[in-house]
């Protein structure tokens, strides 16, 4: 045979396997064919695996060259539950190249809920450098940030986002809220731009708004200034911030008490007891209705309501015409037993500031939350609050849920939804929402309001609350 038949033999003998080389092509197995065929039909499990991640693993550890199955696996198994075998598999994809933006996107979703902050952050930062900017990359890397402390980061992160997208009205407010207990001058512009973008920020800017104009009138006393910025902050139940505001207030003026006072306050809605800082302020300054106040409400977060009540009527008979004692000498006698006197202490407050919502919210809530004449009591409270501020989200939530305690369902969801026309972040409306919407048996709606609220509220009772009808009614415990 002539060199050159042989050559062309060898030739196409060789070619086929030098395709499939060059190509990443191989005949599919039958061994391989029947695990992606259990991989689809799910299988049963295999070592606590679903079947189906288990199927692409034996299908990988046959065929290595199938990379791309390593981020499938890791996403079965996020389904499963099991994070840490989820993160490996996302890792082994990530060594050969071949994990996704999404699947670098969740394997940081992955490292938080293993309680690795750091690897989760590392994971986003490297999200953006390869893949460029991302707006929900950004905003989980500030949750982040914010959740350890670290404020500093997260307004540099908030500022590579507004740079990003200078119409995002979420970057403007989030960074305007951030800059408020650090540079209030820079924050109040982003605010205000923030409720022009989005109106849904309208409510929570005003209280800003009020707390940063009463700051800027006492420039000469900076701590008193913190001090207003952080009960603003606080109002709106950003305690973290409004802690960062307190903080900086007693470090200045390490002499303040009401300081100290709302120092404590803020650490006790972080889950910590305040007692230090509460025990400092009345050394300072024993007699300041401030402090009495605030200490009185330690007091009733210990279960101590009795030794509360005498602080607070101190302070009412002292400032007769604040209306605000007596809301909280009626939550006291609450948390005592005394639904009766608790009915005249907010009745009494309803008759010194007739004009003011909030406290006809107070008597309706007392109503509906101890079952003490609905119709009668609350419902009338609930009108007038209305009345009184008709784009208020609290009195429309208050006038909602009064009419769901009374079964009717249709009117409560309007009032409801209404509430979140004018702000759709209001934890309580989302929480009632979602229950009308349990009691009406719509199960998608529901989830979603109760996804939200606890979402809006994950260190209060109405996070809580949320949390726990998406455990019960969804088997939701995320």
């Amino acid at each position: 045979m002539r060199f050159e038949d042989r050559l062309l033999i060898l030739f196409k003998l060789i070619l086929p396997l030098l395709l499939l080389v060059l190509l990443r092509v191989s005949p599919v197995s039958k061994l391989v064919r029947e695990d992606l065929r259990l991989a689809n039909a799910g299988g049963a499990k295999q070592d606590g695996l679903p079947g189906s991640a288990a199927a692409l693993r034996d299908a990988v550890k046959r065929e290595p060259w199938r990379t791309g199955l390593w981020e499938q696996i890791g996403r079965l198994e996020t389904s499963a539950g099991q994070g840490s075998r989820a993160i490996a598999a996302l890792l082994e994809a990530d060594a050969r190249a071949a994990l996704s933006a999404d699947g670098l996107f969740l394997l940081g979703d992955l490292y938080l809920q293993e309680k690795n902050v750091a690897a989760a952050e590392a994971a986003w930062q490297r999200f953006l450098t390869i893949h460029g900017p991302s707006a929900r990359i950004y905003e989980r890397l500030v949750h982040s940030q914010r959740a350890r402390g670290n404020y500093s980061g997260a307004v540099e992160t908030l500022r590579a986002w507004r740079a990003f997208d200078r119409q995002d009205a979420r970057a403007a407010y989030l960074l305007g809220l951030h800059l408020s207990p650090m540079e209030p001058d820079e924050a109040l512009p982003l605010l205000i731009e923030a409720v022009q973008r989005d109106t849904q920020y309208t409510a929570r800017v005003q209280s800003l708004r009020r707390g940063l104009a009463q700051a800027s009138t006492r420039g000469d006393q900076p701590a008193y200034s913190y001090l207003m910025i952080g009960r603003a902050l606080g109002s709106i139940d950003q305690w973290d911030l409004a802690g960062e505001a307190f903080r900086r207030a007693v470090e200045i003026a390490p002499q303040y008490a009401e300081g100290w006072a709302f120092l404590g306050e803020a650490r006790a809605h972080l889950g910590g007891s305040g007692r230090e800082e509460m025990a400092k302020a009345l050394v300072l300054a024993p007699q300041s209705n401030v402090v009495n106040a605030l200490y009185a409400l330690y007091l009733r977060r210990a279960g101590k309501p009795e030794e509360a009540l005498p602080h607070l009527r101190a302070i009412a008979e002292k400032e007769p015409d604040e209306a605000i004692w007596l809301v909280e000498i009626g939550n006291t006698l609450v948390e005592m037993g005394d639904l009766t006197a608790a009915r005249e202490a907010f009745e009494q407050a309803t008759v010194i500031a007739p004009q003011v919502s909030f406290f006809w919210q107070a008597l309706a809530q007392f109503s509906w939350q101890y079952s003490y004449d609905i119709r009668g009591l609350g419902l009338p409270a609930a009108r007038q609050a209305v009345l009184l501020s008709p784009d208020d989200p609290a009195a429309l939530d208050a006038m909602g849920w009064t009419l769901a305690h009374l079964g009717d369902g249709a009117s409560a969801e309007r009032f409801l939804q209404q509430a979140l026309q004018n702000d759709a972040m209001y934890a309580p409306a989302n929480l009632h929402l979602g229950q009308v919407f349990l009691q009406q048996q719509n199960s998608g709606e529901a989830y979603f309001y109760l996804k939200i609220a606890a979402g809006l509220d994950e260190n209060g009772s109405v996070g809580d609350t949320a949390r726990r009808l998406l455990l019960r009614y969804f088997n939701d415990g995320s």
